[in-house]
This record gives C-alpha cells, structure tokens and sequence, in this order.
C-alpha cells in the first residue's frame, strides 16, 4: 500500500483550492458571458483546459478558429488570451456586415451604415 503525500505547504494548498474553483466556474457556466468571467479571474497556473471548453449551441465558425474558444447561436468568444477575450458576433468574426450579414468585411455594409 501506498502512503498518500500530505500537502502541507499553506500556499499550494491556497493554489490548489483556487484552481479548483476556476474549474467548477468554467464547468458551470451557462453563458459566453459567464465562461467569460471564469476565464478572466482564473489563476493562472490553474487546471482549465482552454481546448475543452464548453460551447453554448452553434457550430464550429466556417473561418479563422486559431482564437475561438467557445460560441452560442450567434456570438463567438475570442482571444489570444484571458487578458484580451471578447464576445463578438459571427457575422463580425466572419467579416460580414453585422446589421444583415453582407460579405462586406467590414463592421457595417454602406447601406446600413446609411440608415
């Protein structure tokens, strides 16, 4: 029988209960906002596995998912990092208008930045 090692420094054990939290935050997210939040103030030298993070409804974006870490229907969470995550619309990621989906790669087409 093996003896189980006792963590008796107080400080990773202070480590080791925040990043136990920081996985039960991302794990019981129900929004991009939420899963947002739990990525922002996690502890950096947490266990979340950013590759495994859960998605909200939606597919896979059809361009650019080098820095797409989750989605719902109509939005997207990105970033290199927790520093810069964002929600932005599929229609922004993918470089439509976002006002009614025009290819225009830009924010707006002209014709709704007109309106």
């Amino acid at each position: 029988m093996t003896a189980t090692k006792r963590i008796t420094d107080p400080q990773v054990r202070l480590d080791n209960y925040k990043s136990d939290l920081a996985v039960r935050a991302v794990k019981s997210a129900t929004s991009l906002g939420e899963l947002m939040t739990a990525l922002q103030v996690e502890d950096p030298y947490s266990r979340v596995d950013w590759t495994s993070l859960p998605w909200f409804g939606g597919g896979d974006p059809s361009t650019g998912t080098s820095s797409v870490w989750s989605g719902d229907a109509t939005h997207l969470l990105v970033g290199t990092c927790a520093a810069d995550l964002e929600i932005v619309s599929r229609r922004r990621w993918a470089g439509d208008c976002e006002s009614c989906g025009a290819g225009e790669n830009v924010g707006l087409c002209e014709e709704c930045e007109a309106k």
